[in-house]
């Protein structure tokens, strides 16, 4: 009797875990690249999210489907990622917000890379980094952000209910 028992719950767990393995998981993270460039003096910003996420924000915020990878709407999309982005991300360097200039963006497999620059003449005492990008469309959304400064490399995870870490000089 306690075989049968045994094996009807292996089973069970079998097909459960069968059926939960074919479920649909959707994932919604991006990846936020900040790299101090010295001898040039500037931050560099990349930033990656995934194309349709992004496509769906865009969209939304303009009340009419946007397109960033083909068409005759790509240019007018990317004045909107511009301002997307300078709205739902935000760079701090000993408090003072800096402003980064657009570079443009591109599209690396299923994800779009945008490319921000700002002067940062040296290594700040402190920065701060706010990513609420994606937010709006998926409360789930993460994003890992490294910052690299002076041949160091710092990495947090951050979400929308915890969007931002800041960084001081040790």
């Amino acid at each position: 009797m306690a075989r049968s028992r045994i094996r009807y719950f292996l089973i069970a767990l079998f097909v459960v875990g069968a059926f939960a393995a074919s479920a649909p998981h959707p994932f919604y993270v991006g990846v936020t690249e900040l790299r101090h460039q010295a001898s040039r003096g500037v931050l560099e910003i990349s930033i990656r999210l995934f194309t349709d996420d992004l496509e769906k924000a865009l969209s939304r915020r303009s009340g009419s489907p946007v397109n960033l990878t083909s068409g005759p709407l790509m240019d007018a999309s990317e004045e909107m990622l511009d301002v997307y982005l300078s709205e739902g991300f935000a760079v701090f360097a000993n408090d003072s917000r800096l402003n980064p200039r657009f570079l443009g963006y591109e599209q690396v497999e299923d994800a779009i890379w945008s490319h921000l620059e700002c002067p940062l003449p040296q290594v700040p005492d402190s920065m701060r980094i706010v990513n609420r990008l994606i937010c709006e469309m998926f409360p789930s959304q993460t994003h890992i952000v490294h910052l690299n400064l002076a041949s160091n490399r710092y990495s947090r995870k951050l979400d929308c209910g915890e969007p931002q870490f800041e960084w001081r000089a040790p």
